[in-house]
């Protein structure tokens, strides 16, 4: 069941890269973004794409991190009075930071406008993290999550998760019965 979680946040960053090449990419054609003399539409694409590309990154990588502190913790108490949440809002600042040094880098090329850039990045960083940690957290850390419980699907998807488990207990009280 981990790794099917785990693909599950990979799955979410793949479309995030896609929202970021077919969509953001293309509105930043049309965004009234000025860079230096130097640099022309092409190369400010690349730099975007590259920059986003790292900030997706940072914030997948942050979610796995949460998987694997939240997968093995041993705390039981969930909701906001779970000290979990205190590591979900770490990795959670971790991710908007990462978004946050990449549009800060990205903006050096900008004159006018840089903020444009910048809700593209926060947006990719928090979105990801966010959804990644919400949908594909270890089943009872999932509540740990702000609003989780209330995103569509994500009541199947622990379902689906609970569901598995049990099959695989009992499969494993079988073969040692």
């Amino acid at each position: 069941m981990h790794l099917l979680k785990i693909i599950g946040q990979i799955l979410v960053a793949i479309i995030f890269l896609l929202i970021l090449w077919l969509v953001e990419v293309k509105l930043l054609e049309y965004c009234p973004v000025e860079t230096l003399p130097e640099i022309d539409s092409s190369i400010l694409s690349k730099r975007f794409l590259n920059w986003g590309i790292g900030g997706i990154a940072f914030a997948f990588v942050s979610a796995l991190i949460w998987y694997l502190i939240s997968g093995s913790s041993k705390i039981d108490r969930t909701g906001l009075k779970s000290p979990l949440i205190g590591f979900w809002l770490l990795f959670a600042i971790i991710a908007l930071l990462g978004a946050i040094v990449c549009a800060v880098k990205a903006a050096q090329i900008i004159q006018f406008n840089s903020w444009i850039i910048a809700v593209f990045y926060l947006f990719n960083g928090f979105f990801l993290y966010y959804f990644a940690t919400a949908y594909f957290s270890p089943t009872i850390r999932s509540v740990v999550v702000p609003v989780a419980r209330r995103l569509p699907g994500a009541k199947a998807l622990r379902k689906l998760a609970d569901k598995h488990k049990l099959l695989t207990r009992k499969n494993q009280n079988k073969n040692q019965g």
